[in-house]
């Protein structure tokens, strides 16, 4: 292991197969899908709640992240993918909310496990569950010739994300993203360190793409309203980026600025390869004239601890 501090929590995780209906701690706007709609918009869509984090799943993406809240405001908006999506070449993306020709989900959902305070219930689960101390959703599916794993644990301290790919048989992936986010155009300076330590740093006032490192340890955005930056953490165990690598996108016609990672370009994934992939995102409260201060003293605390 590269890094002890994302090795200690990673084999910290536990994974509990008890089975109940109902949890200590569970507060549901509501009784079942049905009420989920109301609440959300979304057939089927739920949240996990813990301290001030809210992460939102809906069918529209595939049952992947879809959503962030931080001390009761959208910062992580849902109005496009934040998990793994591809194409083979023909620009037709894959995945998530992506679908073919005929209109059907090019994504196959194959399971779904949710698990709250160490029990399970069932998923899709209602509105929003409030979590004490550990909330961790994972679902599996096929996109073509790959099965994809993609886990959400989240906590008082952040959201955690993991995206683990089998590849069952080969598959052509011209551009594949393993994790993005689709951060709030409020957000006005962003910074972020490469592999070296080095720290680079910028303002949206472009609409393309910046940024754009092979590797980075991190990568943070700040929203002057909230007076709060967002910090997206990377393990050192993930694969290099590729073409665009680590970048973000200020594009206004999507009213979004896109974190993207991607580790794949112009490549055939070969049948019996497997890859693994892993971020955590953490809230930071800040004061407006020292706030890159206060994400770098975050960010070394993840790395350690």
């Amino acid at each position: 292991m590269k890094n002890s501090g994302w090795h200690n929590f990673i084999s910290s995780i536990r994974r509990p197969v008890l089975c109940a209906l109902f949890a200590a701690g569970i507060s549901a706007a509501g009784n079942g899908a049905a009420d989920s709609a109301a609440s959300t918009g979304v057939y089927g869509a739920f949240s996990l709640a813990a301290g001030d984090y809210s992460a939102r799943f809906s069918p529209r993406y595939s049952y992947a992240l879809e959503q962030i809240v931080f001390q009761g405001q959208r910062i992580g908006l849902n109005n496009g993918n934040y998990g793994f999506i591809f194409h083979g070449g023909d620009m037709k993306f894959v995945g998530g909310n992506n679908k073919d020709s005929a209109g059907n989900a090019t994504e196959k959902i194959i399971s779904m496990q949710l698990i709250v305070d160490g029990v399970e219930i069932p998923a899709p689960a209602p509105a929003e569950i409030n979590v004490l101390k550990t909330g961790e959703f994972i679902t599996k599916s096929k996109i073509r010739g790959i099965s994809v794993m993609q886990r959400t644990i989240i906590t008082p301290t952040g959201i955690q994300r993991y995206l683990n790919l089998n590849v069952d048989e080969d598959t052509s992936v011209w551009t594949g993203y393993a994790f993005m986010v689709c951060w709030a155009p409020t957000t006005t300076e962003w910074m972020a360190q490469d592999e070296s330590g080095e720290l680079i740093e910028g303002i949206f006032d472009t609409q393309g793409l910046i940024l754009r490192k092979e590797s980075v340890a991190w990568v943070a955005v700040y929203e002057p309203e909230m007076n709060v930056a967002m910090l997206a953490s990377y393990s050192p165990e993930n694969l290099p980026g590729k073409d665009i690598g680590h970048a973000l996108q200020d594009l206004a016609t999507h009213q979004y600025h896109k974190l993207y990672y991607q580790p794949f370009s112009r490549e055939t994934l070969h049948a019996g390869e497997k890859y693994s992939f892993a971020m955590k995102i953490q809230g930071v409260r800040v004061k407006p004239e020292r706030w890159k201060e206060d994400v770098i003293k975050t960010a070394q605390m993840t790395k350690e601890h």
